[in-house]
């Protein structure tokens, strides 16, 4: 969707594009579960580059190009990078908004059976076919949550941020130019939580020096932070008393995955609750949990070390409430 009259006070007006724009399965063996991104950028007139990512069985970063008009390309391209067997997925795009060509590509990457924090860097207006590429952020031993990024208005300069699970949960937040030079800025010590439902948002203000701004929240939608400045305590923003307000069983985090995921449900009232895996013929696996809860949310982990590749199915029962999801196993 494009808003035409963007300048008005009222009654704006969008154009849509009514077909699809690229690269999208129409059946076959899997059910593609992707992950777009788009960003903006001035090259002769507006443009926009889009991202897909997190195909299960692909070792690509996916991207096309369209005019700001939304012209759909008809043909688009992809980056495997140097490490062209590993897995890549939740793929995020910046650009500066203007005509100096910098539009930078983050995303997780496996590396063995860790995730780590990758970038492509384009100074060609979103041609990834030969880009710039960082070393792998992060951990070597503990899991790097999906990043996300923001590039400055009319600078030289982008900001990507990015957890890593431990004992207590670690904010990196990170600066990098056009050409690839990083700095570190501040590395954010949380409490021991764990926040991988959702990702750390990157900020900065229009100020010298203390710049910095991460938003993210602590084990799913509620109790958010905020880590305001380059130094300092984190400052919490939320109030929630953590007793959610109706059932849910969550999507496995990460998904796909090699060979542990999470899996996060809540339950509003104390009672039975019941988490168990099947395989694709219905075949009991194990039962995760299976014992009274309180109200509150939950995280239970899943290790698939001696399980083979393929679709697993995981169901939770609790009181009158049931629910399904699935999730793939990449080995």
């Amino acid at each position: 969707a494009r808003c035409t009259s963007p300048y008005v006070s009222t009654s704006p007006t969008f154009s849509y594009l009514p077909t699809k724009f690229f690269w999208y399965n129409n059946g076959g063996a899997y059910v593609r579960n992707l992950y777009s991104d788009i960003a903006y950028f001035y090259n002769s007139g507006d443009s926009l580059v889009v991202s897909f990512s997190g195909i299960p069985d692909s070792t690509k970063i996916f991207y096309a190009k369209c005019s700001g008009s939304g012209v759909v390309p008809a043909t688009g391209t992809y980056q495997s990078g140097t490490e062209s067997t590993s897995y890549k997925l939740y793929g995020r795009l910046s650009s500066n908004g203007n005509s100096n060509g910098s539009v930078i590509s983050i995303f997780n990457q496996y590396s063995g059976s860790n995730r780590n924090v990758k970038y492509f860097r384009s100074s060609n207006f979103g041609d990834f076919s030969n880009p710039g590429q960082s070393t792998l952020w992060g951990s070597s031993v503990s899991s790097n949550y999906q990043p996300d990024i923001v590039g400055r208005r009319n600078a030289n300069i982008h900001y990507f941020s990015f957890t890593t699970i431990s004992s207590s949960d670690s904010v990196h937040y990170i600066s990098v130019t056009n050409t690839g030079g990083t700095t570190n800025i501040h590395k954010m010590n949380s409490y021991a939580i764990t926040s991988g439902t959702q990702g750390p948002k990157p900020g900065f203000r229009y100020i010298n020096g203390d710049s910095c701004f991460v938003l993210y929240s602590e084990s799913g939608p509620h109790n958010i932070w905020a880590a305001t400045g380059c130094s300092g305590s984190i400052t919490g923003i939320g109030n929630q008393n953590n007793i959610p307000y109706d059932y849910a069983l969550n999507q496995n985090y990460p998904n796909p995955f090699n060979p542990t995921t999470s899996i996060q449900f809540s339950i509003p009232k104390n009672g039975l609750v019941k988490l168990v895996v099947y395989d694709m013929l219905g075949k009991e696996i194990t039962t995760l949990v299976n014992e009274v809860k309180t109200a509150g949310i939950y995280i239970v982990d899943f290790n698939a070390t001696n399980l083979s590749s393929g679709i697993y199915f995981y169901k939770i029962t609790s009181g009158e409430f049931s629910s399904v999801k699935k999730m793939i196993l990449v080995k």
